[in-house]
């Protein structure tokens, strides 16, 4: 029974979560255009990452401490927040941007290239963004290193560290509120 909890469920997971990512629209931007290649969303990307290294390692952890439920530090439900949180606030943008006219100038166009999309402000690699993914990649790495070393506990992060995370979303969707700044030009009917 631990192997299914180990390795078989996780993998399941895993599975899932790359399939969604590679052959579904769940990380794409919402666009008004009828393009079929919409370019890569920053905050879906970045629930999607935790959602990813947290939900395998609960199983895990499960399956080492014997069945039972893994104590669950508050940071791991605060990353989940910030991510979740991230996404809410990036979707009511994106609805203000779509109701008030602005012309959506990353989001209606064509995806280039995963990183490049999710970089993109619209008008170039942003360094909001970039210092986003930087933080949540290493934390990434951080909690999955610390979590191989004793797979009995749930990985938790400091209320500094969270910071660090929460800080670079605020930017992140501070200076998205700005990106479309223009309303398209109206035309003639």
């Amino acid at each position: 029974m631990p192997i299914v909890f180990y390795y078989i469920i996780p993998a399941i997971m895993v599975i899932t979560i790359l399939y969604c990512c590679f052959f579904t629209d769940i990380l794409k931007d919402i666009s008004t255009s009828k393009n079929p290649n919409k370019p890569y969303s920053y905050s879906r990307t970045q629930l999607m990452w935790w959602t990813f290294l947290i939900l395998p390692t609960i199983s895990i952890c499960y399956a080492a401490n014997g069945f039972n439920f893994p104590v669950i530090d508050p940071s791991l439900l605060s990353l989940l927040g910030i991510g979740v949180g991230t996404r809410i606030m990036a979707s009511i943008i994106d609805g203000s941007d779509i109701q008030n006219g602005k012309d959506r100038v990353k989001a209606d166009r064509n995806s280039i290239n995963f990183i490049t999309d999710i970089l993109d402000d619209g008008h170039g690699i942003s360094i909001h963004r970039l210092q986003g993914l930087l933080f949540n990649v290493l934390f990434g790495i951080i909690y999955l290193n610390t979590f191989s070393l004793c797979l009995k506990t749930l990985p938790s992060f400091s209320a500094q560290e969270l910071a660090l995370i929460g800080i670079s979303s605020g930017s992140y969707l501070a200076l998205k509120a700005n990106e479309n700044s223009k309303p398209m030009p109206k035309q003639d009917s």
